[in-house]
Order: C-alpha cells, then structure tokens, then sequence
C-alpha cells in the first residue's frame, strides 16, 4: 500500500509539469505550466496605487482613470479590441496620438515603481519612438521613459543629473500580436536596477548605460503615452497602463499578466 500511494504521489508530480494551453478572449495562446498557476493562484493581484488607465472608455478624448489623475488622447485612430478580448477595451493610437495626463501631475512619492502595459505592434518600425514616459522625456532629473528603438526595446531612467542615467535595452518581441510588459525601476541605489518582464517571463537585458546618480524620488510629472512631446509617435495599440510605487514580485507580475482588463 506504501508502494502505490508514492507512485500516486509520483505521477501526480509529474502531471504538474505538464504544460496546458490557455486563451485569453483576445485570440492568443499562451502555454502555461499547471504549477505556475497553482502558485499564482495564492498571490493576491497587486493594486496600482499611483495611476491606472484601462482604456475602456470606448470613444471619445476623456481618459478616467481607476486611479491617479484623469488624462486625453489627441489624434489617433480610436478604440479597438483589448488585450482582455472585449471590443473598444484598448486604444490605437494610430502612428500620430499622444495620450497623457490633464488633471494634474502624476505624483510618485517613491524611488522604486513598476511600470506595466499592454501593447500591440504590426511593426516596431524606425527610429525612437515612446511608449511611455514621464515629463515628455528623459532631459528632466529623477525621470524615465519605455520606448523602441528599431526593434529594441529600451528602458531608460535620470538620476540626479539629467546627463547621468541607466539604460537597458531588449529584443522586442513578435509583431502583430499583444504582449505584456513589467518593468521595475528601483532607483533606491544611486546606480540604480532595472527589471524587465515580457509575458511573465524575466528578460535578459543589454546594459547600454549606468552612470545614474542619486536616489532621490521620481519626480510629479506629466505621463506621456505614445509619445514623447515630440515629433515621434508609436504606431501600435495600448491596454491597461499601470503604475505601482513598489517592486512588484515576479509572482505579482503574473498575476497582472494573467488578468487584463
């Protein structure tokens, strides 16, 4: 009897390891191992307690956000299906939108934030072109930005001294398809660490540059989305934009991943 309960046990472990297909609503597969989501299951999703759009206003130019200040878009190609799956629950901003906060600045209070989204590229085209970014830049002390840059993905934020700063860069993923992304700035150190997640997964990055000073907190800034309050404009779409004034876990990171809205 000893002998068959372990060799119950034994094939119950190994069926763990085998990998399940989920969908999400908007069409994509994604391979997922059964012990990956038991332990996220006993992770609480984390709540963003600095900004939070979902993009699920469907039309018009008004940004409400869930949390932080209420934002416009200006340009673009409106509403389209979201990351969640559900019609007019993400915005196409169409190679020629800039989408930021109106109401007032975005405050931070923290040296330590992470950053996640959703997007959708047909092409990751030429030349620097923003995602996201703070202050309309990175010319602004204590500041960051998320942008491409020919099909690399870069991750940049100030420190004290605008001309100082760390700068990571990664392959960007596949086209024509929504991609999560998580990125950590922990700016606690005056060197400062930059962690990347692409669909839940951790990323491997180039260190491009990292002479950051300072540990003082982001500073109350505009968000710019799309765009960079300049004449370079992202092309793609954009779901469930996310500020958190802590470093998320990895296991909270799947937990955003695995829940878009």
């Amino acid at each position: 009897m000893k002998k068959l309960i372990l060799a119950v046990l034994a094939l119950s472990c190994l069926s763990l390891q085998a990998q399940v297909v989920g969908r999400f609503g908007n069409g994509i597969s994604q391979k997922i191992r059964v012990g990956s989501i038991i332990t996220a299951a006993s992770i609480t999703e984390p709540t963003a307690d600095i900004l939070w759009y979902k993009f699920n206003e469907g039309s018009g130019t008004t940004l409400t956000a869930d949390v932080g200040p209420n934002g416009t878009t200006s340009g673009g190609s409106g509403y389209t299906t979201g990351a969640d799956g559900v019609a007019t629950h993400a915005f196409n901003f169409g190679g020629d939108t800039t989408a930021k906060t109106t109401d007032s600045a975005v405050t931070y209070g923290v040296n330590v934030i992470t950053v996640t989204f959703w997007a959708y590229n047909t092409a990751w085209g030429t030349g620097a072109t923003p995602l996201l970014s703070s202050s309309g830049g990175t010319s602004t002390a204590n500041t960051w930005m998320i942008d491409n840059d020919e099909g690399t993905v870069r991750c940049i934020f100030q420190g004290t001294t605008t001309s100082l700063l760390r700068y990571e860069g990664f392959a960007a993923p596949s086209n024509s398809a929504w991609h999560h992304f998580a990125v950590v700035f922990d700016g606690s150190t005056a060197a400062g660490e930059i962690t990347v997640y692409v669909d839940g997964a951790v990323q491997s990055t180039s260190v491009n540059q990292s002479d950051r000073d300072g540990t003082s907190n982001f500073g109350a800034e505009t968000l710019y989305i799309g765009n960079a309050s300049g004449p370079s404009f992202w092309g793609g779409y954009m779901d469930d934009v996310r500020i958190y004034g802590s470093a998320l876990s990895a296991g909270q990171v799947v937990k955003v991943y695995e829940n878009p809205e």
